[in-house]
């Protein structure tokens, strides 16, 4: 080690972050902000842990969200240590129960000793194979299933990632819409001696909260969660109700919780809902299944099975233990339920008696968002899951300037939910320490009648910025929400205004692509003649904008398809065929399948897509999909889409 580097990165910090520095023995939590200096931190922290210890580099494990984070921590170290920076093992939370796996592959395979199959992990799965398995379980389901259909693909795969990010099973999600259903029930019953003779809510503050106050007695009776948060959210409204002497937090109260039943009595909540939420589960079961058909496994499963196999394998989890002895956990506030429970269970070892030599620093006002199924409780559960947790709170913030951050704690303190205000003896004042910044910082607040005028607003703040010799790229515009940047677009564009603008997309996701993979699926449907499946997507294809068809005719094509399938069946293909309209469109579409058969999928995408043309009736065609989305005229329209 480079012991220079070392006291002069050591000499620079604050009290507050040689303090962390220092405490490398047990648990620690650091609440760091936005610019308080928690990645030096971090660097200074492994540097000292081996100046100080026996530790090999090895035996240190650093865990943060992303590859370019995880680099940056190396590359701070490097600066500090040299070449052994590369030994200390430096991963995001996937990559290192992907390395788990790939290390120890005897530890997952799973073999069903009743009929042999072996399902190990073998391979990963990306988007668009996920969409390729549900595709195909959505297709098996019976017509009857409230799930079945192409357009709830998006939403249960995410539905399932969200669950194993909660570290939920499909049996537990079975559980929980069965445990629901019944406390529904037991309150329904209850509350029809309340609601029998109530057909409307009386508009009185006074008359509507006596009879809210008997149907928080009602749940008050009943034991269950889901029962139990309804009567907190109550008792809330009913104490804004009497404050205000008004019925709209009991009317709000009513609109999430209650209903109207067939014989027009309320009723609570939503039976349906969980019935969904079953159908949701066995979904998600048949999801799993197909994964371990096939050896392969999803970007969440990498944790999950990981947290599964070391539970069930005390030899590999206490192997771990003994490897990594020392653990640091970046972004703790990003983290979600799985991931806290992979680090506990790398981290409990009987030796340290509850308090192993774990650090996490995280910032709780940033986990109020909840990324990615990030949980701000798991910063409360690091400090009940170990013995005398350590909190050190870095209040100094080297970024911003004292007038940004007076505004921002204004705030922040609304927050109930901020950590430091949960324990005790925590404190999170942050004060500016940066002496590089202007003495004055100019922080206006506006309102607008309207979301054009504020567009307008802001060009024209940046227009006379420009004028005045401000260079573009020192204007920056922020947005809670990627949907109103896309809006502001446009109107930029309309004053010449240069943009940068960078969003992470999943193209996937993107109308375009999901055209294609649903054209492609016509394509394959009409080589196999497979109406059934053609009769639900070739109305849906064809209403896309790109093939310029009137709606008025579509929907007459599905009128007389409705009305044939209740007489005699007609396939939807050949009454659109009739069409004149359509004809053209489905016509193309089954010369495309025509020329699909005879050649590659490249060559196949290609014609789809329009790039390359294709003879038809002596006449050269080309997919409208590449004259909507190289028109010039649709690209000034909606340039972030084009």
């Amino acid at each position: 080690m480079v012991d220079s580097e070392f006291n002069k990165r050591y000499k620079k910090l604050n009290s507050e972050q040689k303090s962390a520095v220092d405490c490398i023995d047990g648990p620690l939590l650091v609440l760091a902000g936005p610019g308080t200096g928690k990645t030096e931190l971090l660097s200074v922290r492994v540097a000292n842990i081996l100046n100080k210890t026996d530790t090999l580099p090895q035996s240190i494990l650093c865990l943060t969200f992303t590859d370019a984070a995880a680099r940056n921590m190396q590359d701070r170290l490097r600066a500090i240590i040299e070449d052994a920076a590369y030994d200390v093992q430096i991963n995001t939370y996937h990559s290192f129960a992907s390395d788990i796996i790939l290390n120890n592959p005897e530890f997952f395979k799973n073999i069903d000793l009743s009929n042999g199959q072996d399902s190990r992990m073998e391979r990963p799965i990306d988007d668009i194979r996920q969409s390729e398995i549900m595709t195909q379980i959505l297709d098996d389901l019976d017509f009857d299933n409230p799930l079945k259909g192409d357009y709830y693909i998006n939403s249960l795969i995410s539905i399932i990632s969200d669950s194993k990010q909660a570290n939920i099973t499909p049996q537990n999600l079975k559980d929980i819409a069965i445990y629901n259903i019944s406390q529904i029930k037991m309150v329904n019953e209850k509350l029809q001696t309340i609601f029998t003779e109530v057909k409307a809510l009386p508009r009185k503050a006074s008359e509507s909260i006596k009879l809210f106050a008997l149907v928080c007695d009602v749940l008050s009776s009943i034991d269950g969660d889901l029962v139990d948060i309804a009567n907190r959210e109550l008792l809330d409204a009913i104490s804004i109700a009497e404050l205000e002497d008004s019925t709209k937090p009991l009317t709000a109260w009513k609109n999430k919780w209650l209903r109207k039943n067939s014989v027009n009595t309320w009723e609570f909540d939503d039976i349906e809902k969980n019935q969904r939420i079953f159908h949701v589960a066995e979904i998600y079961e048949l999801y799993q299944q197909k994964l371990s058909e096939n050896n392969e496994y999803d970007f969440n499963d990498m944790i999950l099975r990981t947290i599964e196999t070391l539970q069930n394998n005390p030899e590999l989890k206490y192997n771990l233990q003994e490897k990594y002895l020392y653990i640091l956990l970046d972004e703790f506030q990003d983290t979600n339920a799985a991931q806290f429970k992979l680090m506990t269970l790398i981290a409990d070892n009987p030796v340290n008696e509850g308090r192993p030599n774990i650090m996490a620093v995280g910032d709780d006002d940033q986990g109020i968002f909840a990324f990615q199924g990030a949980n701000i409780n798991n910063m409360l559960s690091f400090v009940d899951s170990f013995n005398d947790v350590e909190i050190i709170s870095l209040e100094k913030n080297y970024r911003s300037h004292h007038d940004i951050i007076f505004t921002a704690h204004n705030i922040a303190d609304q927050i109930e939910d901020r950590l430091h205000s949960k324990i005790e003896n925590v404190t999170k004042d942050i004060v500016a320490a940066s002496d590089d910044l202007p003495v004055n910082a100019i922080i206006n607040r506006n309102e607008f009648d309207s979301e054009a005028n504020e567009m307008g607003w802001i060009c024209e703040k940046v227009a006379s910025l420009i004028e005045e010799g401000v260079g573009a790229d020192q204007i920056s515009i922020i947005s809670p929400k990627h949907k109103i940047l896309e809006s502001l677009v446009p109107f930029l564009n309309q004053k010449n205004i240069p943009v940068s603008y960078e969003k992470r997309e999943n193209i996937i996701d993107t109308k375009i692509i999901d055209s294609i993979y649903k054209i492609s699926r016509v394509v394959i449907a009409l080589k196999e003649n497979n109406l059934v499946l053609l009769d639900e997507l070739l109305p849906q294809i064809l209403s896309l904008e790109y093939w310029n068809l009137s709606p008025v005719e579509i929907y007459k094509t599905n009128w007389l398809f409705t009305k044939e399938k209740y007489s005699s069946y007609k396939p939807w293909t050949e009454i659109a065929l009739e069409n004149a309209e359509l004809e053209p469109s489905v016509s193309a579409l089954v010369n495309i399948s025509s020329y699909a058969q005879n050649e590659g999928l490249e060559y196949a995408l290609d014609i789809i897509t329009g790039t390359t043309k294709i003879i038809i009736n002596d006449i050269e065609y080309r997919s409208p999909i590449y004259e909507w989305y190289f028109s010039e005229e649709n690209i000034n329209k909606n340039a972030l889409e084009f």
